[in-house]
This record gives structure tokens, C-alpha cells and sequence, in this order.
């Protein structure tokens, strides 16, 4: 699938928790947007073979009435396949502002249980990113008709980083993760539970259901 065409958002954005030298937005933006997507996974949720391909591009003008012009480029790709009841994905995720400087309401965000393992929701941010993940999950048992499909143990690890300037980036800032946790794909949707850790002390226990969207 193939979307291309103009963009035009309003962004609001004012401190009610954190710091006070965070920054109140009240602001339009308009643009050109391009988003490529080739989609051959057998499943949306819990796939077990096939891949998954997406690159998105914003170029974001000040001459058609935005505060500043800044591009926005991000790629994501994940392969999957399954030996008997195992299944072994890879995943790697990058995007880059192209040294345009994005603005903190629109930049990458990293961390959680699907992005990186042991942080936080989006705990790292920055105008340039890069994480590579493993991950392999094993069928436990498969679930009644009319409960769901099975449950699985995931077994995750992820490495990676974000950057604010080109000059930062180097392979001693490279950080890692890893977790184990048991998943269910359920008839109101996939249910996830586990727990984390990353470098640096991190950690983290996960707590989801329902689909990610």
C-alpha cells in the first residue's frame, strides 16, 4: 500500500506534571506526508511467518504555514518463522530527522514492553534512532474453542539507542535489554504480562491486553 498526500495537524500541548521549563505548544502544522507498507505477515497479532515492511516520511513547510521546516524519516521491518511450536522474529526500527531538528512534541520515542524492553514508555527520545530486537516465543497449549487461539512464554531481547545530533552517535552509547514474559491470545484480544530489565539499573513489569494500535 502506498499513501502519499498534503498533512495538515493542530498540536496543543501544557505542563501538568514535570518540570516547569517543559514547553507549552499551541500550534498548526501542514506538510507533505508519504507512508509505504508491504504486509505479508499470516497474522496482524502473534504472527508466526512472513514479514512486515513500513517506511513514513514528513516534510513539514514553513511555507504552507507551519512554525518551522523539519523532515521526519522512519523504517521498520520484522520477519517471522516458526519451527513447530516455536517462533523466532527479528525486528529492527530506525528513523532520522535528516539533521532538520524536530520539535519535542514530534520526536522518536523508545521504550516499553513492544518498543524497548526494561524501560519505560517512551523514556528515550531524541531526532535520531536506531533498535534492533530478537524475540522468540514458544506454544505452551493451545486454548478452547471460543477462548482463544494459545499461550506462549516470549522471550525478548532488543538493543538500540537515540540520538539528538549526528556527532552523539557512537557504538559505546548502544544500550540493552532483555525480558520474559507469558503471553495468551484470547477471544478479547492478546494478553501480555512479564517483566524487563535494561543497562543502567532499569527495569520494569509489563502489564497489557487488547491490541496495539
Amino acid at each position: 500500500e502506498l499513501r502519499a498526500g498534503p498533512l495538515w495537524r493542530s498540536v496543543k500541548a501544557e505542563v501538568k506534571t514535570g518540570s516547569e521549563d517543559l514547553p507549552k505548544v499551541d500550534e498548526n502544522e501542514a506538510g507533505w506526508s508519504v507512508k509505504l507498507t508491504a504486509d505479508r505477515l499470516d497474522r496482524t497479532i502473534l504472527a508466526r511467518e512472513g514479514y512486515f515492511l513500513q517506511f513514513q516520511a514528513e516534510f513539514i513547510r514553513e511555507e504552507l504555514g507551519s512554525p518551522s521546516t523539519y523532515e521526519k524519516l522512519y523504517a521498520n521491518y520484522r520477519q517471522f518463522v516458526s519451527f513447530g511450536e516455536h517462533t523466532f522474529s527479528f525486528e529492527g526500527r530506525a528513523g532520522t530527522d535528516r539533521d532538520t531538528g524536530l520539535p519535542v512534541y514530534n520526536q522518536f520515542l523508545v521504550g516499553g514492553a513492544a518498543s524497548f524492553i526494561g524501560l519505560a514508555d517512551g523514556e528515550l527520545r531524541g531526532d535520531k534512532f536506531c533498535v534492533a530486537s530478537l524475540t522468540h516465543r514458544y506454544r505452551l497449549t493451545r486454548m478452547p474453542p471460543g477462548v482463544g487461539r494459545a499461550v506462549y512464554t516470549i522471550t525478548r531481547f532488543d538493543t538500540g539507542n537515540v540520538w539528538r545530533d549526528p556527532d552523539d552517535i557512537d557504538y559505546r552509547d548502544v544500550r540493552y535489554g532483555g525480558g520474559l514474559g507469558f503471553g495468551a491470545d484470547t477471544a478479547i484480544g492478546p494478553i501480555y504480562v512479564g517483566y524487563g530489565m535494561a543497562d543502567r539499573g532499569a527495569s520494569r513489569f509489563y502489564f497489557s491486553l487488547g491490541t496495539f494500535f
